[in-house]
């Protein structure tokens, strides 16, 4: 009892908390103890994610004859929307930064917020080890907020944990 417990290879003094706040256009890093040193790490910036799929492509689908000889054309479609692939691009590019910073023995725990569609997208690109350090998973879109409300927020939501 009393004792910090800490991942394994940490030692308590080592233990450093952070908040990864995150959508398909951008993601803040935090880092701290809740309403005490709590302060912005980094920010990571997407803007590819806040383009629609009209913006991002660049001309017409390609067109290719149909297998069946019947001399018919049709347009090739993407199975995946280019929308949906910057976004999944994204979670794959912050999920390969957390995990380098996880080796780099950086942070200790993690807490992500982050809409939930784009979430499921994190929890898929996430290591094992990112994932074993998780402490909470919050599926809110945070918009536009000051830091003093997301650290409330952030407060309120841990203290049920």
């Amino acid at each position: 009892m009393g004792k910090i417990l800490a991942p394994r290879g940490y030692e308590a003094e080592f233990l450093r908390h952070w908040y990864l706040i995150a959508n398909r256009a951008e993601a803040v890093l935090y880092e701290g103890r809740l309403l005490n040193d709590f302060r912005i790490l980094r920010r990571i910036e997407n803007p590819k994610g806040r383009l629609s799929n009209l913006e991002l492509l660049s001309d017409r689908a390609g067109r290719s004859f149909s297998s069946s000889r019947s001399g018919v054309r049709h347009g090739y479609e993407p199975k995946v929307s280019y929308h949906e692939e910057m976004a999944r691009r994204f979670a794959r590019r912050l999920a390969d930064i957390l995990d380098r910073a996880i080796l780099a023995r950086e942070y200790s725990d993690l807490v992500v917020m982050a809409e939930p569609h784009f979430l499921g997208l994190l929890n898929h690109y996430f290591s094992k080890r990112v994932r074993g350090i998780i402490k909470k998973e919050i599926p809110r879109e945070w918009g536009q907020g000051s830091d003093a409300r997301l650290q409330n927020y952030l407060k309120e939501k841990m203290a049920n944990f």
